[in-house]
């Protein structure tokens, strides 16, 4: 018998027979919570030793290369692991504007309408981003597709934020955490 209890294995049987069944079915299903169980066994492995859930990445954009940190998707963040995001945050910030300035494009992101429940593209002017910027306590840099302009192109993503990491996930539209991008020339 699975490790799984009765309980967890009742709930995926009912969680396949509903909306899921149609898409992925009981062995999906099993799957699905065999990935989360594994996932949850790697962070708390991750607690009990200390172990980083940081990634480090190259960027390299107009002759200018920089080292940077990022968390894994999958994985938890230490306090450590914090620390380094607030010590990197605003040399991320100075390759981000500096960019900007060179490139001479828009910074984007999205607002959301809590309200009306919808997310709207603006432009900032660096001046705007400057000053709402000296009040974060990390940037995150990576380079990716677009997330709040509509096209193909590669772009620069800066993640900035204050206050707790980890009560500020990026998925949570309400919080402390903003995303912004240029594209890359």
């Amino acid at each position: 018998m699975a490790p799984w209890s009765k309980d967890v294995e009742s709930a995926v049987e009912r969680m396949a027979a509903g909306t899921l069944a149609g898409f992925i079915g009981v062995q999906g299903a099993w799957n699905v919570c065999g990935y989360h169980d594994i996932r949850d066994q790697i962070q708390a492995y991750q607690r009990e030793h200390n172990i980083s859930g940081l990634i480090q990445k190259e960027i390299s954009l107009a002759g200018k290369t920089i080292i940077v940190h990022g968390p894994d998707d999958q994985l938890i963040l230490t306090e450590d692991d914090v620390a380094i995001l607030k010590r990197e945050c605003k040399r991320n910030l100075q390759f981000f504007c500096r960019y900007a300035v060179k490139t001479d494009q828009g910074i984007a992101y999205e607002i959301y309408d809590e309200k009306n429940g919808g997310e709207y593209p603006v432009k900032l002017t660096m001046r705007s981003f400057r000053e709402m910027a000296m009040w974060m306590d990390w940037a995150i840099l990576s380079i990716g597709r677009t997330i709040t302009i509509k096209d193909e192109s590669p772009h620069l993503n800066i993640q900035i934020g204050y206050g707790d990491y980890h009560k500020a996930p990026y998925k949570d539209k309400s919080s402390n955490i903003w995303l912004f991008e240029i594209p890359i020339l």
